[in-house]
């Protein structure tokens, strides 16, 4: 890291177990704003193609600012929160369920009342696959699961097709979604 502050620059997601060290700040550094670590487990979402970042705080202390904000400006958040920020928006604090934001650490996917169009778009980042919707209706469907994370996305997809009224039409890394 070098001199000064431990500085990580992030576009995707991870999850940090950080010590603390006054002398050496650690600060995770986005497009749209920075965590700044106290000594803590914690997680950082902040894809490109999604609207904003989502900062969840597993245990110790984080704080976040956005870009431009000085030190002082920083909102920090206790465990089991998570910051939300969207460029333009105000800063959200929430609660939430820790282990659904960082199931994918232990290889698995959890959410809960979570729209299909969102859950493809994790799948497609997993597993390197385009998904589309042949009924734009479908995006709407809501699911709440917590499913391991297998070498074939196949198996996840015949999860939703036992229950559910879709059916997914795999060619390749290409992937359909429609009504049974």
């Amino acid at each position: 890291f070098g001199e000064g502050k431990r500085e990580v620059f992030l576009s995707g997601e991870a999850y940090f177990e950080v010590v603390h060290d006054e002398g050496h700040p650690f600060v995770v550094t986005t497009d749209l704003g920075n965590v700044r670590v106290y000594g803590t487990q914690f997680n950082v979402r902040r894809y490109v193609d999604e609207e904003g970042i989502r900062a969840t705080l597993v245990d110790g202390s984080v704080g976040f600012a956005k870009n431009g904000q000085k030190e002082d400006e920083y909102i920090k958040i206790e465990p089991g929160y998570q910051v939300r920020y969207e460029e333009g928006q105000e800063v959200v604090v929430q609660k939430v369920k820790v282990y659904n934001e960082i199931a994918w650490k232990n290889h698995q996917f959890s959410f809960e009342r979570k729209p299909l169009d969102e859950i493809m778009k994790d799948f497609m980042r997993w597993y390197d696959v385009n998904i589309t919707f042949e009924d734009e209706s479908l995006h709407e469907l809501y699911f709440s699961a917590t499913l391991n994370r297998y070498g074939n996305i196949e198996t996840l997809l015949r999860f939703f097709e036992a229950g559910y009224d879709i059916k997914f039409e795999i060619n390749g890394k290409n992937i359909k979604v429609r009504r049974k």
